[in-house]
């Protein structure tokens, strides 16, 4: 719409029409154009999930085997060169759940989301690389994935940010009751 707006505006239909007709239309037409495509990109930003960003140059290498709740798991958090500010390495455990979010008249299935359980510890200034020993509660809720319910772990590094969402690494773990 836009590129054939431009075009009738740049006078593309010929003498036969009033020039003043053919370029308002065109620039009505182009402007419908845009209109239709700034539409189309909020639609599809409002259909993805919003993601945090990436904390690059830092790696976790976890201790792999049967991580059981009330159990302990060890991880080494490696600071890569280009970060050097505050860092924190943690356990997380996120529930994922669905919701009935209305829409006009229509109602859609949307994921929720929670933080059920979380821990952190600072990674030691001016330090490369440190190792981290996190436990899993007792009480606190197993690795699950359902139709209409999900609890998931996973070990962490973030660089907490004041005005934006923390960057971070993570690292999923698998958590049995």
């Amino acid at each position: 719409m836009f590129a054939a707006g431009i075009w009738v505006a740049a006078g593309g239909r010929g003498p036969r029409v009033d020039r003043q007709e053919e370029l308002w239309g065109g620039l009505f037409f182009a402007a419908a154009g845009l209109l239709c495509v700034y539409g189309g990109l909020v639609m599809w930003e409002s259909g993805r999930p919003k993601r945090h960003p990436r904390l690059r140059g830092t790696a976790l290498a976890v201790d792999a085997g049967a991580l059981r709740r009330g159990g302990e798991i060890s991880v080494a958090c490696t600071r890569g060169q280009t970060h050097g500010g505050l860092l924190q390495v943690g356990i997380v455990c996120e529930e994922r759940y669905d919701v009935e979010a209305r829409v006009g008249r229509s109602v859609r299935r949307q994921t929720g989301h929670a933080t059920v359980y979380e821990h952190w510890q600072p990674l030691a200034t001016g330090a490369r690389e440190q190792n981290f020993v996190f436990c899993v509660p007792v009480d606190a809720p197993y690795s699950y994935e359902g139709d209409c319910l999900s609890y998931a772990w996973r070990l962490s590094a973030r660089a907490p940010g004041r005005l934006r969402k923390d960057a971070r690494t993570d690292e999923p773990i698998w958590v049995d009751a």
